[in-house]
């Protein structure tokens, strides 16, 4: 898992989110409720392409992502230009996620409905990387 990933390692910054994602935490942080734990669990609502079931794979992938999810400078200060405020962009450029994972193992049949992912931390790493699950 020390490998780079080619192309995904290089686009996938803290801006791989959803504008709603980020106005969110901003929010948890400006109310003080940055260390609020949170639980979220990722599942799939029907199998791809009309099939029976689905193939769990791309561990290896979304904890390497998960491990290197940054906000560098430059995104900072786009941020900054939409005009999200200082102080939450100083805790951005200190991010790092901490949480927990659980998952199924690689290769194991799953259905939907079913969780598949769960993620447990602090509510705002937690809603941020949602988008990149």
């Amino acid at each position: 898992m020390n490998q780079k990933i080619p192309i995904l390692s290089d686009v996938l910054t803290g801006l791989y989110t959803d504008f709603y994602e980020l106005t969110m935490i901003q929010g948890y942080f400006l109310e003080g409720k940055k260390e609020e734990k949170a639980v979220f669990d990722y599942f799939f609502r029907s199998n791809p392409y009309n099939g029976g079931y689905v193939i769990f794979a791309g561990l290896e992938n979304m904890l390497y992502l998960l491990n290197n999810y940054t906000f560098p400078q430059e995104s900072l200060d786009y941020l900054s230009r939409l005009g999200f405020q200082d102080e939450f962009l100083k805790y951005l450029a200190d991010f790092r996620f901490n949480g927990d994972l659980w998952s199924v193992r690689e290769g194991e049949i799953v259905f939907p409905n079913e969780p598949i992912v769960r993620v447990e931390g602090n509510i705002m790493e937690t809603q941020v990387i949602e988008t990149l699950l």
